[in-house]
């Protein structure tokens, strides 16, 4: 389990380290062993690693005047806790025409077999690797980082030269990429396959993303966010700051079918166009009567059914975790009417959170269209309008 934490802000704010360092506390049960931070600013980046959280904490105090701060913590599931694996992860390869530094959120279980196809067909070489011995026959044998093996499946699909990413398990990660020739960072990216959290709030001038944040709302998945850093850093760009964001659809391949069914019959969301661009929009394919799937019939996909989705999906594991602990406790004790009561408070505050998310993903989308509408007036919409999905959901709700 790891954790992702991240500050971009475009003004001079002296708290945002702060904010970086009480989110940390926040999320810290995420991960404790092996930290990594970034800074980056117009024309350089640094980053600083450590293996204890005294250090890195020490480092985020001295950082009162950053503008971007990228931050990771982690637990390791596959690595001992050394400062070789710890993120972001290093991918530079001759045939790709940015370097890439990337944090990863996620258990990849194909990744020894990502690997040898990596290094052996495609010639990466792996910065993580960590030689071992094993204890009764002293012969040796390599660890690495998981995080590793998705990372380059990552920066390889981004730049197009992939169709999909062959990582199986979660992700959600925070990029950024790196002009070879002046090393100078362009722009920040982050998105999630939706199997682990990744959330974001926004002011005018600032977005804070974090694996859980309180006041934030779900990051749609299969989506590749990202903005300029030159646009962070240019006074004369007095818009919104999501009007600066760009996205690209990202495409991870079905998992592989289970107990001998494939139950995956959903086709990718742009499996039709591998030749996207950043600003392409998300299609799904519709359904006809007789449940079948025509890859050229594709429709617009709803962002706010999808993001209820997501908070939806959220609600019930924080539900099912509090059960599991509750039933645990009846196990081993008595539980007595206070106890319960206290469960059924626990509930009540999870469904509030849920419907705090909810009304706040509407306001972003509304606010987003809105702005959109404004700058293209004279664009005619095909599609229905947002407005038209907001009352639908408050009719439900």
């Amino acid at each position: 389990m790891c954790g992702l934490i991240g500050i971009i802000n475009r003004k001079n704010n002296t708290e945002n380290n702060q904010q970086i360092i009480d989110q940390y506390q926040d999320q810290i049960t995420r991960g404790q062993q092996g930290f990594g931070i970034v800074t980056i600013s117009k024309n350089s980046f640094k980053i600083h690693r450590a293996t204890h959280d005294s250090k890195a904490l020490l480092d985020l105090y001295q950082m009162n005047k950053e503008q971007i701060i990228l931050f990771h913590h982690r637990y390791p599931t596959s690595t001992n806790n050394k400062i070789k694996q710890t993120h972001p992860i290093y991918v530079s390869h001759p045939e790709l025409k940015f370097d890439w530094y990337i944090m990863h959120n996620g258990v990849i279980s194909n990744d020894y077999k990502l690997k040898n196809k990596h290094e052996n067909e495609l010639g990466y070489v792996y910065t993580t690797n960590e030689e071992q011995t094993y204890t009764n026959s002293m012969s040796k044998y390599i660890r690495f980082n998981d995080s590793e093996s998705f990372a380059i499946e990552l920066a390889r699909h981004l730049e197009k030269k992939s169709d999909e990413i062959t990582s199986q398990g979660g992700a959600s990660w925070i990029a950024f990429k790196i002009n070879k020739k002046t090393n100078k960072p362009i722009s920040i990216l982050w998105g999630t396959n939706g199997k682990n959290p990744l959330d974001i709030s926004y002011t005018k001038n600032s977005i804070f993303l974090g694996s859980k944040l309180d006041q934030g709302i779900p990051v749609l998945p299969d989506m590749a966010i990202h903005i300029n850093v030159e646009d962070i850093f240019n006074p004369k760009k007095k818009q919104h700051i999501t009007d600066l964001l760009h996205e690209q659809p990202i495409i991870f391949a079905p998992p592989p079918p289970v107990m001998g069914f494939n139950t995956n019959t959903h086709i990718p969301h742009h499996k039709r166009n591998h030749d996207y661009n950043f600003d392409t929009p998300i299609y799904i394919p519709k359904h006809t009567e007789n449940n079948t799937i025509d890859p050229k019939d594709y429709e617009p996909m709803d962002e706010l059914d999808l993001a209820i989705e997501t908070t939806s999906e959220r609600l019930l594991d924080d539900i099912t975790d509090s059960l599991l602990t509750f039933f645990e406790n009846i196990k081993y004790e008595e539980t007595t009417p206070e106890e319960i009561e206290i469960q059924v408070e626990n509930f009540k505050q999870l469904l509030t959170n849920a419907c705090g998310r909810t009304t706040k993903t509407k306001e972003f989308l509304e606010n987003k269209k809105n702005r959109q509408l404004t700058l293209e007036e004279t664009i005619e919409l095909n599609d229905k309008t947002l407005a038209t999905d907001v009352d639908h959901m408050n009719q439900i709700f």
